[in-house]
């Protein structure tokens, strides 16, 4: 199962919020600094048991 990971990041002085993704064997962060399309991309992550190992190929067509 997909979670969402949320994680601050100091660019030049200035704290934003990125979100990422988590699964039991991995996770990517910094995907998107916008929650709802992270969480909406993890909800069909999670609908169709998308294989761990097919999760980098799917962020990048995501970005």
């Amino acid at each position: 199962m997909y979670t969402i990971l949320q994680e601050e990041k100091n660019i030049e002085g200035v704290v934003k919020t990125t979100y990422g993704i988590k699964c039991e064997e991995m996770a990517v962060n910094d995907v998107s600094p916008n929650k709802k399309e992270v969480t909406e991309l993890i909800d069909r992550l999670n609908k169709y048991e998308l294989s761990p190992c097919h999760l980098q190929d799917v962020i990048e067509d995501f970005i």
